[in-house]
């Protein structure tokens, strides 16, 4: 796909050549997935920044397989922030439906950064053993 991207780096309208291969909805917009012939990696292009797009209808040369990071899983376990008081944790819990005092799920890292932003700087990208956490005020949230 022959597209026009607005770069948020330069705030213009750059070329580039990707084959996508997943869409995803995060934080009330949508994304898509592809591999950046420019960059010669894959990335994640925010769908209201295309100025244009041209499709030769050629099969995508660059499937999800080859994806990495969207094929690395990662283990979130979330759990009530421990500030709040037994009755407050009881509730959270049972409003995620936890088990054990924690729900565990186990997305691509690729959809976490999606979902969580800035978080990807901290840890996730990294490939090292260690664990993130964040608290919402009603979740502390343990990314390892």
């Amino acid at each position: 796909m022959d597209c026009e991207y607005l770069s948020i780096a330069t705030g213009d309208p750059e070329g580039r050549l990707i084959y996508p291969h997943t869409f995803v909805k995060a934080a009330n917009r949508w994304h898509v997935r592809a591999f950046c012939e420019r960059r010669q990696q894959f990335r994640d292009f925010v769908l209201s920044r295309f100025q244009s797009v041209d499709y030769d209808g050629k099969p995508a040369q660059h499937g999800p397989e080859a994806d990495s990071a969207w094929n690395e899983i990662v283990v979130i376990q979330i759990a009530p922030d421990p500030r709040l008081n037994r009755t407050q944790k009881a509730i959270i819990e049972r409003d995620l439906g936890m088990q054990n005092g924690q729900l565990v799920i186990q997305p691509s890292t690729t959809y976490v950064h999606c979902r969580t932003g800035s978080l990807e700087k901290t840890a996730l990208w990294s490939r090292l053993a260690r664990t993130v956490h964040c608290r919402t005020g009603s979740l502390e949230i343990l990314l390892s």
